[in-house]
């Protein structure tokens, strides 16, 4: 086991996540994939849903983009206002407990 106040950093992989009893792709990509934002969420009632995250993003934005977009696959009765809300209170709270975000 490592130092616990030791920081880990987020890696930038591609995954499947299951969201609702449905497997999720995540992927990181450019930004051309992606219609002038930092990310999409997929209608969950599409076959094979996508939550696409530009992978050149800082670090910060990155993981709040992650979050905010997983936020809409979970719970797409949630306002953009509430989403927003979330993700960047889930953010802090994850630096708040050891997951550096490093710029």
């Amino acid at each position: 086991m490592g130092d616990p106040d030791e920081r880990k950093e987020f890696e930038m992989k591609n995954f499947t996540l299951t969201i609702r009893r449905k497997k999720w792709k995540v992927n990181f990509v450019r930004s051309a994939d992606i219609r002038g934002s930092w990310g999409e969420c997929d209608d969950p009632s599409a076959r094979s849903p996508k939550i696409l995250v530009w992978k050149n993003a800082p670090r910060r934005a990155l993981v709040n983009t992650l979050l905010h977009e997983v936020l809409h696959a979970v719970r797409p009765e949630l306002s953009e206002e509430a989403v927003t809300e979330t993700a960047n209170v889930l953010e802090r709270a994850l630096n708040r407990v050891g997951y550096e975000i490093k710029e």
